[in-house]
């Protein structure tokens, strides 16, 4: 059902992209793009990756960014250091 609230969005042309700051978002688009779209995302990325490669870059993303503000390109630059697959798609 998540899915399905983001995918309608889409397809109206309706959301937002996912690296807006938090003000910059509706209020609904903030709802279900933030907390279902990039769950959804993240859960494919696992799939892709495995489990066990995709905790060990989290593992490493949170000990790297513990207690600082990183960026999405922070994430992307954890991600494509570790996985040997091409992560274009997702980024």
């Amino acid at each position: 059902m998540e899915e399905l609230e983001w995918l309608n969005k889409a397809r109206r042309n309706l959301e937002q992209p996912v690296n807006l700051s938090a003000p910059d978002y509706s209020q609904v688009n903030y709802s279900i793009l933030i907390y279902n779209k990039a769950a959804h995302g993240f859960n494919y990325l696992r799939a892709y990756l495995g489990d066990f490669l995709f905790d060990s870059i989290m593992h490493d993303y949170y000990r790297t960014w513990k207690y600082r503000h990183p960026g999405p390109d922070d994430l992307r630059a954890i991600f494509e250091s570790h996985a040997v697959k091409d992560l274009a798609w997702f980024f």
